[in-house]
């Protein structure tokens, strides 16, 4: 194996290892989404900001080592194929994490239009008069 082939493989199984970390960090992610506990949702957006600076840095680095003889060798089909299938996995639980945030997304819009039409029609405003107290004249008054 030439010096070149063997970088190439070292940064294959970075990259492999850094895509595995991810994953994991976006069933964090959707942990604490399904568990509506999205305290923790800007670490974990940090750490995936990070991480994914590094897989683009790897994935440069691999383009600019691989050559097409390269690309024929087995181990390096092997990893560039898991890598694949790693990728397919980020993409998978992505879109999944991104349903969840939909839902909450829904949801929060519906709690506040709930909240808004009730405002509108609260027996009381803020100021506790009532909403017809507020068009008309006053009761107590000529």
């Amino acid at each position: 194996m030439t010096k070149n082939e063997t970088l190439l493989t070292q940064v294959l199984l970075q990259e492999i290892q850094a895509l595995e970390n991810f994953i994991a960090l976006l069933k964090q992610e959707e942990k604490a989404l399904t568990s509506l506990m999205p305290e923790g949702l800007d670490i974990l957006g940090e750490k995936k900001l990070t991480l994914l600076k590094n897989i683009e840095h790897l994935e440069q680095t691999r383009n600019q080592l691989v050559t097409e003889s390269m690309r024929q060798q087995p181990e390096i089909q092997t990893q560039t194929e898991k890598l694949f299938n790693l990728a397919q996995e980020v993409q998978n639980q992505n879109q999944q994490n991104g349903k969840h945030l939909m839902r909450h997304l829904e949801h929060t819009q519906e709690a506040l239009a709930t909240l808004m039409q009730k405002e509108k029609t609260a027996l009381y405003g803020s100021d506790g008069q009532t909403e017809n107290a507020l068009i008309g004249r006053n009761l107590g008054s000529a």
